[in-house]
Formats: C-alpha cells, sequence, structure tokens
C-alpha cells in the first residue's frame, strides 16, 4: 500500500527498507528525457531502491570490519539544509560554505548513505583518518569532464559527469586541468552533475558574475540532486559566500569586504 502526498511516496509494505520516497529527482530526470523514456526511467528507479535495500542489509551485517567496509567508505559534498532532512546527529560532516558541507559516506553500487558516528565506533579510525580514506576512494573512483565555453567573450569552466560526486570538484580544484587564478576563482556548485569555474586574473571578473550566476540558476533549478545556487570564492582551498540578489531588472552583487579590496587591486588586464 502507498499513498502519494506532494512530492513523496508514503509507502506502508514491510518488504520496503523506505518509508518516504522522494519524487522530485525522479520528475527532473524524467524533465529532461523524452517521455517514451519515462517508463524504464522510472521501473530502474525503483527496481534500484529494491536492490539497494537488499545489498545493504547484508552489508550492515559486515560493516563493523574496516576492512570490508574501508572500498564503500567516500565524501559526498551536500547543501547544508540536507541535514535537516536527516539529522544533525546522523552524520559525520566537514563545513566547506554557509550552505555547503561535506559528508562522510558508504558509496554503495546502487545508492549513496550518509554513515552515521556510531557505525565508526569500533572502527579505530579519527574521523579526518575516515575523511582522507573516503575522497581517496572517490577520487580513485570517478572522473569528471572538464571543458571550457565562451559565453559572451567570458571564458567559464565547466566540470560534469553522469555521476554524484562532481560537485566534490570543489575539494581539489587546484588538481583539475585549469587554469590557476592569480586571485582565486568564481565557483558554482549548482547540482550533483556540475560545478562552474571562473578563474580570476584580472579585472574582468566584473563582467563575468552575471553570466556565471544566469548559468549557475538555470542548473540549480533544472537539477537532478541540485545543491546551492550560491556564489562562491575559491581562494587557498577555501570558499567565501559571494551573496547577490536578482529584483526584477536588477542585480545587485553585495560581497564582503575583502573581495571588494581585492576589486580595488587587481589590474584591469
Amino acid at each position: 500500500m502507498f499513498t502519494v502526498n506532494e512530492d513523496v511516496i508514503v509507502v506502508d509494505d514491510p518488504n520496503w527498507s523506505y518509508t518516504q520516497l522522494g519524487l522530485s529527482n525522479l520528475a527532473k530526470m524524467c524533465k529532461q528525457s523524452r517521455r517514451p523514456q519515462w517508463k524504464s526511467i522510472i521501473t530502474e528507479h525503483f527496481e534500484g531502491m529494491l536492490r539497494t535495500a537488499a545489498f545493504e542489509k547484508t552489508f550492515y551485517m559486515k560493516a563493523h570490519d574496516y576492512a570490508y567496509a574501508a572500498p564503500y567508505i567516500g565524501i559526498r559534498v551536500y547543501p547544508r539544509d540536507y541535514i535537516s532532512h536527516i539529522g544533525e546527529g546522523t552524520t559525520i560532516k566537514r563545513e566547506l560554505a554557509e550552505d555547503l558541507i561535506a559528508l562522510l559516506v558508504f558509496d554503495f553500487p546502487h545508492s549513496v548513505n550518509n554513515i552515521k558516528p556510531e557505525t565508526t565506533i569500533q572502527w579505530n579510525k579519527t574521523n579526518e583518518e575516515l575523511y582522507e580514506a573516503g575522497f581517496g576512494n572517490t577520487r580513485m573512483k570517478y572522473a569528471s569532464k572538464v571543458s571550457a565555453e565562451d559565453i559572451n567573450g567570458i571564458k567559464i569552466w565547466f566540470i560534469q559527469g553522469d555521476h554524484f560526486f562532481v560537485a566534490n570538484a570543489v575539494l581539489d580544484l587546484q588538481l583539475l586541468p585549469i587554469p590557476s587564478g592569480k586571485y582565486g576563482a568564481l565557483v558554482g556548485v549548482p547540482n550533483r552533475h556540475a560545478v562552474l569555474v571562473y578563474p580570476i586574473d584580472n579585472l574582468e571578473v566584473v563582467r563575468a558574475i552575471q553570466p556565471l550566476v544566469a548559468i549557475l540558476l538555470g542548473l540549480f533549478r533544472d537539477g537532478p540532486g541540485s545543491i546551492s545556487k550560491s556564489l562562491y570564492w575559491y581562494r587557498d582551498g577555501q570558499l567565501t559566500n559571494l551573496p547577490y540578489a536578482l529584483n526584477g531588472d536588477t542585480f545587485e552583487f553585495t560581497p564582503p569586504e575583502d573581495f571588494f579590496d581585492l576589486m580595488n587591486k587587481i589590474p584591469a588586464k
């Protein structure tokens, strides 16, 4: 038995491990595909959930053994409000920005689950050790496509992929084949399949902000797996939020003082 409540299916069936099944990402995947493909997309989505439930049941019976669990450990970037759905105490996280976090997760064949603190007790590992192990696993297993596009004379770099870990690029941008901006970079993390980068070398960055935000908002809206519509300043491995607002046809940009100071110091060209 099940009932549909807005974008969630509530399931009352002992054969299912999940009682609530979100539909928003599934709807976005269908929107990006042709109608004749919808049936197969929906079928694969829910059959995948059944496979996941069976795998997880076996996995958690052995998860106390770190050697067994270690290959499945990963890191995944999420919006901060994701925690409000699962509970603060059920996560091991690292702060990335005001609205962005990196969670320690299990990267299963058909799903990604956050690792609960109690799961790690018997491993005798620090959170930092687990974070490094997870980061190494996801870096080794997943590759993303890096390309540049000229948008009205502005060169914007795109990091894209079909997997769920593309956003991890913000954790090691310096290792990607993207030119290092002398003054950092503008960065957007709109969804789980895309990261936007504009290296900052001169005052042309002022012209880049609005086109970058327009692309960012479009990718955030379309998803699937929307993460953040924030614009960030990336420098020395850190992300700083650069607030902006759209009021009708007016674009308002209100960055922090240190970004304003940068604009007064860097060359025009």
